[in-house]
């Protein structure tokens, strides 16, 4: 028996795009995150994932918390 790994959430790919342009773009939003700009990139597809969204909306608070966090359908 293989043992499945539980998908994590992730903010649907219209507000993905959305944050990262408030945020400066791809390059802008890896150097926040410490991570590579591939990475970010790939966000643009596949979404953000929710942990990345709760930390740039915790440091981010009232460019993006105040816009996104009511939207019913953030989370996929």
């Amino acid at each position: 028996m293989t043992k499945q790994r539980k998908r994590c959430q992730h903010v649907n790919q219209a507000d993905t795009n959305e944050i990262l342009d408030l945020l400066g773009g791809t390059g802008s939003v890896a150097s926040i995150c410490q991570i590579r700009d591939g990475s970010v990139s790939g966000w643009r597809k596949t979404g953000m994932p929710k942990s990345r969204y709760m930390f740039l909306a915790e440091r981010y608070k009232k460019l993006i918390k105040t816009r996104f966090d009511s939207k019913p359908d953030l989370f996929v």
